[in-house]
């Protein structure tokens, strides 16, 4: 795999039904935060998250451009298999 220095993208479903997109160097740890209402502020009023899928990125500067891009995606799109 990528080794210590992977950074993921991740999409987590929303209370309110939404599809959020993020990005983390430890997934569970950032669903947790989020869950404990220390996400951010959009989130903070939709919780519980519930974690949909990840990918691995070697880079902080990947992991956000593929988030940018992914949070154009359809919702449909974004709950797929990836």
């Amino acid at each position: 795999m990528l080794g210590n220095q992977t950074w993921w993208v991740y999409a987590a479903l929303c209370r309110n039904g939404a599809i959020y997109v993020g990005s983390a160097k430890d997934v569970d740890l950032r669903i947790e935060q989020h869950n404990a209402g220390r996400g951010g502020p959009y989130t903070r009023n939709s919780i519980p998250l519930k974690f949909l899928w990840k990918e691995p990125h070697r880079c902080l500067e990947s992991a956000l451009r593929r988030e940018s891009q992914i949070k154009r995606w359809t919702r449909r799109k974004k709950t797929g298999p990836h």
